[in-house]
């Protein structure tokens, strides 16, 4: 019986690859995590690290999400565009890229990348990896209505700042405060000081 947890920084398609594997392998089996710094919870063996190679279209859905304050459900009704500053797009690359990096797979017997475009053109890629002979129920999980390119005021600009983001290297010290920050932030939801 397959036990994991799925990762993902957000926008990734996380949610089709949750429920679809809960419903195949029960709930009690399959745990969702925004958190990287989770580990296994015994007998969770299993990574399973949603992805998405078209960072830039993870990253717009994200700053459309944060505005219309829907991410799994969705009214469809949000109609207001909006500009983006530079910190706040610099902040929702940095964390979508440093995510990744500050899983510690050494934790798990196994690890799997699963890439939503994968996801999305083959309804059997899932299953797959566990050599199930399965589709992918898609209609558990609906699909995000709101177009971020319309929505987005400023999208050419993000563009450019996504480009030259990209070309700069992840620096050790911003994983390092990155997994600073996550630990601070459970330990202020903790109650710990």
């Amino acid at each position: 019986m397959l036990q994991a947890v799925v990762f993902t920084p957000g926008r990734t398609g996380s949610q089709i690859i949750y429920k679809n594997l809960q419903q195949h392998f029960g709930r009690d089996n399959i745990i969702h995590s925004h958190d990287p710094l989770i580990g296994p919870t015994a007998p969770a063996k299993w990574a399973v690290i949603s992805r998405r190679r078209d960072v830039f279209s993870a990253i717009t859905s994200t700053l459309v999400g944060k505005r219309t304050n829907e991410f799994r459900q969705y009214t469809g009704t949000y109609n207001k565009k909006f500009s983006v500053d530079q910190l706040e797009f610099k902040n929702v690359y940095q964390h979508h890229k440093i995510f990744y990096e500050v899983i510690d797979k050494g934790n798990f017997d196994q690890c799997v990348d699963i890439y939503y475009e994968d996801l999305i053109s083959d309804p059997y890629h899932l299953f797959a990896i566990w050599n199930i002979e399965k589709t992918t129920n898609f209609n558990l999980q609906v699909k995000s209505p709101y177009n971020n390119k319309e929505l987005i005021n400023n999208i050419d600009q993000c563009r450019e700042w996504f480009d030259q983001l990209s070309s700069q290297a992840i620096l050790p010290a911003q994983i390092d405060l990155y997994r600073t920050s996550i630990r601070q932030d459970l330990n202020t939801i903790n109650g710990e000081q």
